[in-house]
Order: structure tokens, then C-alpha cells, then sequence
């Protein structure tokens, strides 16, 4: 959080933001965040001292990320001389303003990119070690987290897999935009024949290639704001060899 005054201040070594400087949303039902100090960084961002120091703004850390959508009232406390302008004039406290958070992310990601990364064996998704990528217009929840995933063939041939089996290896680029899914045993088809919609299913036994991402559901597979994909409308969901 950037306080801004409407002109250069210089605070007394002494005073302390984190016990100074208090947010509320006057909503008892909420946990009100808590600054915790200055920001760290070079140069100083800090109100320091002097007014060779003096600055216009500083920057102060809270405990938490501050939810969408939410009106807060800052207080700042001080006594005489805790922060002035450069000619000694004192801040007038408590001082107090009142900001609201940015509106929320209600955009849901899609799939920019989908395509095999390895086909071993058989031509069929059907391997061990068989993978595939998928990329996303933003970056996700990813990590340990849940994630299943439904794809479908083009006669119909369904597979279900899950990013917790042990049968299946989901992993993350560093960004969390690129999830990579590797079959950890084969897939055969179940059945004679399997049932209409289960794994296996379809005219011709098999995941065969090109296919699509028809569902993707679980916290992995979801934005920083909890939008799961709209796979559905994504500029790309077949997997293929491009």
C-alpha cells in the first residue's frame, strides 16, 4: 500500500508504521489486514528522516492481499514532529482517507495452445510416457493442487484422468501457464464394449489422435481469482502434433 501526501514529508526515526498505521473496512464479519513495515527496497521507499530524505510517498507492507471490490479507511496516528514537511509543519492527526480495492477478475481462462509433446508405441494416446501440453491465456493456481480432466476422441472414445492418480504425471512450467500431462501406465479400452460415455468408449477402442480437452475441473485448474477455464470457447483444445 503507497501512502501519498501532497507534499514531501519526513517521519521521526522513531515512528513505526506497523503500530502507526491501522486499515478497516468496518465489517465485523472480516479479518481487517495489518501493515507489518516499510517495503524493502533500493533506494528507500521508507519515510525517513530529514528533509534531504523527504519524500512525497512511501510504501508500506500488509500481512495479506487485499480483496477485490472492498472500501477501506486508512488512519494514520502520530504526535508533534512524527511527520512533517520539510519547513516543520505537522501532519495533522490521526489523519485518515478512504480507498477502495480494484474491481475483480471475473474473466475466466481459456486454452491458447494444446498439442502432444511425446507419442510413443502406439499412435493411439494410450503409453506410458505419452504426453501432452496444454498452455493457458493466464497464469494458473497449478502446484499440488486438484485437477481432472476429461478428453474426447473424434468417434467418440472418452478418457478420464485425474493429476493425483499415480497413473498420471501433471507438470507445471515455472510461469504456470504450460501444464504438461504424462500417462504414468497404459490405457486400454475396458469393456466389450465399454459403456457409452465411460473411459474406453467410442466406435474404435482407443485415444485416438487428434482429440479433444472437452472438461477441465479442480483448484489446479483455475486462475489466481478462482475462474475455472472456459474450455469450451478456447482459441485451442485439439490436441495434435502442432
Amino acid at each position: 500500500m503507497t501512502l501519498n501526501f501532497s507534499e514531501p514529508v519526513e517521519c521521526v526515526a522513531t515512528w513505526n508504521p506497523a503500530t502507526n498505521v491501522t486499515l478497516t473496512d468496518f465489517n465485523s464479519s472480516t479479518t481487517d489486514p495489518t501493515v507489518t513495515g516499510y517495503v524493502v527496497q533500493t533506494p528507500s521507499v521508507a519515510c525517513d528522516s530529514g528533509p534531504a530524505a523527504a519524500k512525497q510517498s512511501f510504501k508500506l507492507q500488509l500481512n495479506n492481499t487485499l480483496p477485490s471490490d472492498r472500501q477501506y479507511t486508512v488512519t494514520v496516528a502520530c504526535v508533534a514532529a512524527d511527520i512533517e514537511d520539510v519547513v516543520g509543519n505537522d501532519l495533522a492527526c490521526p489523519a485518515t482517507v478512504i480507498f477502495t480495492t480494484g474491481a475483480g477478475d471475473f474473466t475466466p481462462p481459456s486454452i491458447v495452445d494444446a498439442r502432444m509433446v511425446a507419442n510413443v508405441t502406439t499412435t493411439d494416446f494410450a503409453d506410458t510416457n505419452d504426453s501432452v501440453s496444454l498452455t493457458f491465456s493466464e497464469a494458473m493456481t497449478a502446484g499440488d493442487e486438484l485437477g481432472q480432466m476429461k478428453l474426447q476422441d473424434q468417434d467418440g472414445t472418452v478418457l478420464t484422468l485425474d493429476c493425483t492418480a499415480v497413473t498420471v504425471g501433471c507438470t507445471w512450467n515455472t510461469a504456470k501457464t504450460t501444464v504438461t500431462i504424462t500417462l504414468q501406465a497404459n490405457f486400454p479400452a475396458t469393456g466389450n464394449p465399454p459403456p457409452l460415455g465411460t473411459d474406453g468408449s467410442g466406435t474404435t477402442p482407443g485415444m485416438q489422435i487428434p482429440f479433444n480437452v472437452t472438461t477441465l475441473t479442480g483448484t489446479a485448474f483455475s486462475d489466481a481469482q478462482g475462474n475455472s477455464p472456459n474450455v469450451l470457447g478456447s482459441a485451442d483444445r485439439l490436441v495434435d502434433f502442432e
